[in-house]
């Protein structure tokens, strides 16, 4: 278990890695308007919110495969639910800036649900056959 947790968070590091070094490489080319003051906050709080979750569901997983599912689907539904306030509570407060941290979020929130679904997928192929 703890080995399956520091592969999960050290893939998530490099993963993170490299999409702040992507973003922050392809945010020096757009325009100051469309770029968001809120990257620097967006990255860890994906990687803090992902590595939680989906270390969470490791464990669960150890037990009944019917309890994971449950668990998988809360987690999945929870997940998308905190992502939606934060993005309308920061597009209310600041809406100067709510269309380049829409897009940078849309962006970020599908980088890491393909990385997530991918890593989930890899580390279960054993159990899903």
């Amino acid at each position: 278990m703890k080995q399956a947790l520091k592969s999960l968070l050290s893939r998530y590091i490099v993963f993170t890695v490299i999409v702040a070094v992507l973003a922050f490489g392809i945010s020096m080319f757009l325009p100051m308007r469309m770029r968001t003051p809120a990257l620097p906050f967006l990255i860890p709080f994906f990687l803090i919110l992902g590595v939680g979750i989906h270390s969470s569901l490791l464990k669960m997983k150890e037990e009944r495969f019917a309890r994971f599912v449950n668990a998988y689907l809360v987690a999945s539904f929870l997940k998308l639910f905190v992502y939606l306030i934060v993005l309308m509570v920061y597009d209310y407060i600041n809406r100067k800036d709510a269309i380049p941290f829409s897009i940078t979020f849309l962006v970020l929130y599908i980088a890491y649900s393909v990385f997530e679904v991918i890593t989930f997928l890899n580390g279960n192929k054993k159990r899903l056959m």
